[in-house]
């Protein structure tokens, strides 16, 4: 019998401990002066990736705080855009921070849109 996906849910906003958690990471760049439009973002984003890059492998910081601090970023723009709200969506144990329009459903991906970046599967700057 094959094993069953786990289900995949839209949960609603994100939950106090989790926006306290992105309102952390968001400061974290605010302190270090990366924050404005999806352009500025974009640019700083492109720098820290180039740095982190030339680095060598075995001396490179796990990006992850700094790969969901853009996403953040990059979302929060993009929300103000658009008018758009966070959302988590989870699919077993992890969660997905998602912007959704008016009626609930997805419009952008942010932190995966960053991740995809950073990993090298999109070529393009966001």
């Amino acid at each position: 019998m094959p094993a069953t996906a786990p289900q995949r849910t839209v949960a609603g906003p994100p939950t106090d401990s989790e926006r306290a958690w992105m309102a952390s990471l968001l400061a974290g760049l605010k302190e270090a002066g990366i924050g404005g439009d999806a352009a500025r973002l974009s640019v700083h984003l492109e720098q820290q990736l180039k740095s982190w890059m030339q680095l060598a492998p075995a001396q490179r910081p796990d990006p992850q705080l700094m790969i969901s601090a853009f996403g953040l970023a990059w979302g929060e723009a993009l929300a103000a855009q658009q008018q758009l709200e966070w959302a988590v969506v989870r699919t077993g144990s992890h969660a997905d921070f998602v912007l959704v329009d008016a009626t609930g459903a997805i419009r952008e991906l942010p932190l995966r849109l960053v991740s995809e970046r950073w990993q090298g599967s999109s070529a393009k700057p966001l």
